[in-house]
């Protein structure tokens, strides 16, 4: 059955928008399939924008009684380093509870280096995030320190563990059943004299920093 519909407009150099589902119409134990039909050009000028609508969302029932499976929206987040100039900047990554949401629940988080180096590419931390009953969605909050325009790409881990109260992990996604990985990767500025295009042919799914007091 059908919940909700609606369109969501790309305004020129945005690569990501965000799609706010009302979840008490759709019930906390329901999976949702998202729908995008009709993409439109609006406006070709290089200020104009890119529409795509009507987006429709369905649901399909399931149990109800689950405490719910713990995991990422995505496997890989990619992270434009901030200027050199700043003291850093704030990436918030979203955890979620799907396939239920009874009873309150919790896991763990923490991050772990790959080829990023901690406190010099990002600031660590670890902890716990709660979720309530009801509650299918969390977040936690990164700071990323400035790179040299130019460098290498780098990346680290976001991993979660000891989940409790009921609550799972998805055996066939990373991290396998004793946790989740969400890949952070860390893409240097593209250096003022060099175009865009002969920098980043390949497209990619990126995130905007956030401001947080």
């Amino acid at each position: 059955d059908e919940v909700g519909r609606g369109s969501v407009l790309f305004q020129a150099g945005d690569c990501e928008q965000t799609i706010h589902v009302d979840r008490q119409k759709a019930g906390c134990g329901d999976d949702l399939i998202v729908s995008l039909v009709r993409g439109k050009i609006i406006s070709a000028e290089p200020q104009g924008a890119v529409a795509v609508g009507p987006i429709l969302w369905t649901h399909v029932s399931a149990t109800q009684d689950s405490a719910g499976v713990f995991g990422f929206t995505r496997e890989t987040m990619y992270v434009t380093a901030p200027h050199k100039d700043s003291p850093g900047q704030q990436v918030e990554v979203i955890v979620v509870r799907r396939g239920g949401c009874m009873g309150d629940v919790t896991c763990a988080y923490k991050l772990e280096k790959l080829t990023a180096v901690p406190d010099l590419d990002f600031e660590y931390t670890e902890g716990e995030l709660d979720f309530p009953e009801g509650v299918t969605e969390q977040s936690l909050v990164l700071k990323i320190f400035p790179k040299a325009a130019g460098r290498v790409p780098d990346e680290f881990l976001v991993v979660l563990s000891d989940a409790s109260g009921g609550a799972s992990f998805d055996p066939q996604a990373d991290g396998g059943e004793d946790g989740a990985l969400l890949t952070v990767r860390i893409e240097p500025r593209r250096p003022e004299s060099v175009s865009s295009t002969e920098l980043w042919a390949e497209p990619q799914t990126w995130v905007h920093a956030v401001d947080r007091a």
